[in-house]
């Protein structure tokens, strides 16, 4: 299902305004055109795990397909997610690039095997998470501004950062996946809980393998919790790290290897906590800290 948007607007107060059963779902977004997709539906407070009637019928989103979604083109799209998400794939969930402002009273993008951010320019403000995958998400590039009332990125399973502009000026915690790898980028996580999280439940509940991965770019992490707090091992080769905590500034359950990197941990402000806090073995063998 391939989809031109040429200053295209849609709403619906009834259902979803998009519904995409069959087939995969492409949208372009024409160069210089302002196009809207509103979803008037009140929000839904039923429990997302339900099963009532009214929860397995409903299209739970302003643009929704049963299968893979790709988002490309130069224009600009709104999606306003009144009952739930704003965009959900059944699938993956892909955007090439484009130029996005996003509301949504649950999820803003929600891919369900995955999701990945190629390109693009994003404001995106959400009740629950703002980027959302019971899989992976990969951010390969673009300029990413977040307000939510969650997490600001989930992955159920593995979140890597590559590069891109990602600043997250409201979150309960910024990045959370069972593993996170940061590889680039220069990133700002506000966040009231942790700012990158290793923790969660897999999917089908086997036991998970935690670990924090840093290799490169600019993070400045500004939690009311733990600044950076793997379940498991945390991993540091690279980048440029500032940390003012509330709780522990560098906090692994696990060991923590710092190989590279220049670390600065500005608190906690809670004397409760420490500005590095392990549960293994410690081993650093480059880098720089300053506490």
């Amino acid at each position: 299902v391939n989809f031109t948007f040429n200053n295209f607007s849609i709403s619906n107060s009834k259902d979803a305004p998009i519904v995409v059963k069959n087939g995969k779902l492409n949208i372009i977004l024409a160069e210089g055109t302002d196009n809207k997709v509103s979803d008037m539906r009140a929000a839904n407070t039923e429990d997302e795990n339900s099963s009532g009637e009214s929860s397995t019928k409903a299209y739970d989103a302003a643009i929704y397909s049963e299968s893979d979604i790709n988002l490309s083109g130069s224009g600009s799209l709104t999606v306003e997610g009144g009952y739930e998400d704003a965009i959900h794939s059944k699938s993956s969930l892909t955007v090439d690039s484009g130029n996005y402002t996003v509301t949504a009273s649950h999820h803003g993008l929600n891919g369900k095997t995955s999701l990945t951010v190629r390109n693009g320019k994003f404001d995106v403000t959400t009740v629950e998470d703002a980027f959302h995958s019971k899989g992976d998400v990969t951010v390969e590039n673009g300029e990413i501004n977040i307000n939510a009332g969650d997490d600001a990125v989930h992955a159920d399973n593995t979140l890597t950062v590559k590069d891109g502009k990602i600043n997250v000026a409201a979150s309960n915690e910024g990045l959370e996946g069972i593993t996170v790898n940061i590889e680039g980028g220069d990133i700002t996580v506000n966040s009231s809980d942790d700012g990158v999280n290793a923790a969660g439940d897999t999917e089908d509940g086997s036991q998970a393998s935690y670990a924090i991965n840093i290799s490169g770019g600019n993070l400045k992490v500004v939690p009311g919790g733990d600044g950076i707090d793997s379940n498991g091992d945390l991993n540091i080769s690279g980048g440029n790290i500032k940390v003012l905590p509330g709780g522990d500034g560098i906090d692994s359950n696990g060991d923590l290897n710092i190989s590279g990197g220049n670390i600065v941990i500005d608190g906690p402000s809670d004397g409760g906590n420490a500005p590095v806090d392990y549960d293994g073995t410690a081993t650093i063998t480059g880098g720089s800290i300053l506490a």
